[in-house]
């Protein structure tokens, strides 16, 4: 389609990707630089080179490496637009997405240190105070952990730092234990997991978060909340 290449974006950053081109498109959307969005992820780990430098540094899940991840491929699209537009062309709104929040962490999987999750406890707790109930009713986190120690090292630790005023117990999904890690796909496929969860009714609640970190470093979060019921939303 001509002109459309001038506005495709890519960010090569790892699982985080998805939330942090989410974040740019929401921004340019309330801007009134465009009316709609599609976000993209795509990954693939078990090509040849990718699976051999997995196995080499010793991240694979293996009969001797039991806190090693699966690897998996996958591709995954949702379209964003303002609650303006998708009631002006009368569509089917999933979720409403809400906070958008980005962040770094220094501590890398690669220095072999343990994380002790203040870059993703950043990036979630941008989300949650952006909220107006700063996400206190939250009944389902969706992240990409995927077995590996550092991950696991690094949520259990965000924990108590941004979600101590959480008002009710919350489920905790990864789909990565469904279909392995998808790399830069992993948070695409969260916020369509949650999106449709919310939508068909089966997250057993109206208020999802979903989170995700980077090998590189990038950290991301973004809010979702239930459709379903009529005005909840403007």
């Amino acid at each position: 389609m001509p002109g459309l290449q001038s506005r495709i974006r890519i960010y090569s950053e790892g699982h985080a990707s998805a939330l942090k081109a989410l974040q740019d498109a929401l921004t340019q959307l309330q801007q009134g630089r465009f009316t709609q969005a599609v976000i993209e992820g795509v990954d693939s780990l078990v090509e040849r080179e990718r699976l051999t430098q997995l196995w080499t540094e010793g991240r694979l899940k293996t009969d001797e490496n039991a806190v090693g991840l699966i690897p998996g491929e996958a591709a995954a699209f949702f379209l964003v637009e303002s609650p303006v537009q998708a009631r002006r062309r009368k569509a089917e709104v999933l979720a409403w997405l809400e906070a958008p929040s980005v962040a770094h962490e220094p501590v890398s999987p690669a220095s072999g240190q343990p994380c002790n999750g203040l870059g993703l406890g950043r990036a979630i707790s941008t989300t949650l105070v952006g909220l107006t109930d700063r996400g206190a009713h939250t009944g389902l986190i969706l992240s990409d952990l995927n077995g590996e120690l550092y991950r696991a090292e690094e949520f259990s630790k965000m924990v108590p730092r941004a979600l101590q005023h959480l008002q009710q117990p919350w489920r905790l999904w990864h789909p990565a234990d469904c279909i392995g890690d998808t790399g830069a796909a992993s948070s695409a496929i969260s916020v369509c997991v949650g999106a449709r969860a919310l939508a068909r009714g089966y997250a057993g609640t109206d208020n999802v978060l979903v989170c995700a970190s980077s090998d590189e470093g990038l950290r991301g979060s973004v809010y979702l909340r239930s459709a379903r019921k009529e005005g909840a939303r403007p």
